[in-house]
């Protein structure tokens, strides 16, 4: 779906290049849900996403421009760094909270997608919650739309997603499952992001 796929830059703080037309896709997610591997699977790359070797040390937004093969958009790729990792100190882990949550909630960004992404055996974290707050209450006075990512769903049998799907349908959440390994839910994320071309 994407071509001229190409790392831009690291961000620490609000930079004008947010602010252009260009449609911003923003993936938040802990460390260890495949973070990385679920953007490469979207931009059609192998590599050009990376998972830090210290999970835990990134502390930049990485931009990531790609143009959309359909309709010759150029769009946005933010990653964020991944959260909760329990080997960095309190300090280094407050800071990456700190990033994020600013990054949410007081940078000036136009045209702005969320998504939150999350291993489908696992529960919500305090802090996926704390972020899912955000991203309704974005959705509501901001009208900011955010989809949750259910990666790793090659994981599981299709008793399990039964009931994954289930729970989550009842609390009316806008989600997809998803596997970067088997590249499986790319069409529903195609189909999501067709309503805000």
């Amino acid at each position: 779906m994407f071509k001229n796929q190409k790392f831009l830059k690291g961000l620490v703080d609000e930079d004008t290049i947010l602010l252009n037309d260009n449609l911003k896709l923003a993936f938040y997610g802990r460390s260890n849900v495949g973070k990385s591997s679920v953007i490469n699977t979207i931009l059609g790359t192998k590599n050009l996403v990376r998972s830090s070797s210290k999970p835990g040390k990134t502390t930049e937004i990485n931009l990531f421009e790609a143009e959309n093969l359909e309709n010759k958009k150029k769009y946005f790729f933010l990653d964020l760094p991944g959260y909760g990792y329990a080997k960095i100190s309190k300090k280094e882990r407050e800071k990456l909270r700190e990033l994020i949550l600013n990054f949410l909630l007081s940078w000036k960004i136009e045209k702005r997608l969320n998504f939150l992404i999350l291993d489908i055996r696992r529960g919500l974290t305090d802090f996926d919650k704390q972020i899912l707050e955000i991203l309704k209450d974005l959705q509501k006075n901001k009208n900011e739309d955010y989809l949750i990512i259910l990666n790793k769903s090659d994981k599981i049998n299709q008793k399990e997603k039964n009931k994954i799907k289930k729970e989550f349908e009842g609390l009316k959440e806008n989600f997809i499952l998803f596997s970067a390994f088997k590249k499986k839910g790319l069409e529903d994320l195609n189909n999501f992001l067709k309503n805000y071309e």
